[in-house]
């Protein structure tokens, strides 16, 4: 690295064995998270390390030559320390150097030297101390080598980090599409940058990670309140929930320690909630989709007869194993168990794949009916991988762990789903008598409804029939089972 007066710096290596322990050590230091909900926590957990620096003439002791160095390590300990060596002093006599100070006494040719060029050396390490962008002492170093400071990890950084985390699976967690999201708040943040209202002070999305407080929160509220209800204004308590989760996972990685305490549900906008009926098929709809001759409908490009057929065994697996499609799409000949000579279908769903709780308690475990169980022996060995459904994406080998390979699985299942939807919508809904969008949610929504709606149903039983479709009580009770019971 080069000052522009003519101080130089080169890094000297550290003992690969410091590293390794600083891994170690910052991995025991991350802890468990804060609990769930996006409160005060009572305790602070951990904060984030600090950084120290120095100059010193005693890094290393092998060396003959009277050397400065800046020595960069974590407040309180000596690992993971980094150190680089100064150059570009003139004639520096260390005889002269006063090591309370930190600079060479003064009164001498070699502190008129080189006293000045220190002072510049230790402003740019005071500006890297203060860089939240700045968390080790190699970024610290990096930057000194750079001779400037890297720029601050901004709110929109942040929250590009946290996407980029969900669709690559990094921090321990299988590929998903839970930033989806993190997502529509981005777009949110980028639409703010833009946007012009009474309140605004700055471009939230600019703001350093470390800066996002609670002033930050309420001008991203009347940012929201701003909007038109199409733009984001009705969804405004899922919006800064959204806001307030994402400043509470930047606390948890120590890249924060404000704390958001506006109280932006007590100054929601005012809508009456609308009660939102699931919509299910009649048991006679249902009945006339089983008994529905596929060889009726107009077949159109590719759409055969054949592929019409393995649409509608789709639809009705889905609906006799309560599944949800992305579940159906991707069950395995593996997936089935024998528990007392009765089968099985053990998964575990796949919108659960990364919660916490052990594998036993997500695994869903449904009894596969008479009906699944003749689909099942219908396409046996038709799918050269052992997938149930022989659809030409389960033609491959996927490796559900890895990022590249879900992410092509997660399109091509997308792209299968949104063709059986149109086939539905287009082909099937008329002839059933149909008069909303049917899709292949419905036959999820159907087989619950169905079910709450049998006669002797009591509370057990719809505990039955949540484990069987891998959801909850509570989601059962408030769409379904609430709805139903005084039929």
């Amino acid at each position: 690295m080069i000052f522009s007066n003519g101080m130089y710096l080169n890094q000297m290596g550290t003992n690969k064995n410091q590293q390794n322990l600083l891994v170690c050590w910052s991995n025991l230091l991350a802890g468990a998270s804060p609990d769930n909900d996006c409160s005060l926590p009572k305790r602070k957990k951990q904060m984030a390390k600090e950084l120290r620096y120095s100059l010193t003439t005693s890094a290393d002791r092998r060396t003959t030559t009277p050397t400065l160095y800046v020595c960069v390590a974590y407040k309180g300990s000596s690992t993971g320390r980094k150190y680089f060596i100064v150059q570009g002093l003139i004639s520096p006599d260390f005889t002269h150097w006063n090591k309370a100070k930190q600079r060479f006494n003064s009164g001498t040719y070699t502190a008129t030297d080189n006293n000045p060029k220190l002072e510049e050396l230790c402003e740019l390490c005071d500006k890297l101390l203060e860089n939240s962008a700045i968390t080790s002492p190699k970024k610290f170093v990096e930057a000194l080598e750079r001779n400037e400071a890297p720029p601050a990890e901004t709110l929109g950084d942040f929250l590009r980090e946290l996407i980029d985390d969900w669709k690559s699976g990094k921090n321990n967690k299988l590929p998903s599409k839970a930033y989806q999201p993190y997502i529509n708040l981005l777009h949110k943040l980028e639409t703010e940058k833009d946007a012009e209202y009474k309140e605004k002070v700055c471009d939230l999305i600019n703001v350093p990670i470390d800066k996002v407080d609670n002033k930050c929160f309420i001008q991203f509220h009347y940012f929201v309140l701003s909007l038109s209800d199409k733009e984001g204004r009705s969804n405004y308590l899922n919006i800064m929930k959204l806001f307030k989760q994402v400043h509470k996972k930047a606390f948890e990685l120590e890249k924060n320690d404000t704390v958001l305490r506006f109280p932006y549900s007590k100054h929601a906008p005012y809508k009456k909630k609308k009660k939102k009926k699931r919509s299910a098929l009649t048991t006679e709809q249902y009945a006339k989709f089983v008994e529905l001759d596929v060889k009726t409908l107009p077949k159109s490009g590719t759409l055969t007869y054949e592929l019409m057929q393995l649409y509608k065994d789709y639809c009705i697996f889905l609906y006799e194993m309560f599944s949800r499609p992305v579940d159906v799409t991707r069950a395995h000949s593996n997936d089935i168990v024998t528990i007392n000579r009765k089968k099985f279908l053990s998964y575990i769903p796949t919108k659960k794949k990364n919660n916490t709780q052990d594998e036993d308690g997500k695994t869903v475990c449904a009894p596969i009916t008479d009906t699944a169980m003749k689909i099942i022996n219908k396409y046996k060995g038709k799918s050269s991988q052992g997938y149930i459904f022989p659809f030409s994406m389960n033609e491959y080998e996927w490796d559900m762990t890895n990022a590249e390979d879900w992410n092509k699985w997660n399109n091509r299942k997308q792209r299968v789903q949104e063709m059986i939807n149109s086939w539905l919508r287009n082909k099937v809904a008329q002839v059933i008598g149909v008069d909303f969008p049917l899709t292949l949610y419905i036959f999820r929504h159907s087989t619950f409804t169905h079910a709450c709606m049998a006669k002797g149903m009591d509370r057990d039983s719809i505990i039955d029939i949540a484990k069987k479709g891998g959801s909850s009580l509570k989601m059962i009770d408030k769409h379904y089972y609430s709805n139903t019971v005084a039929i």
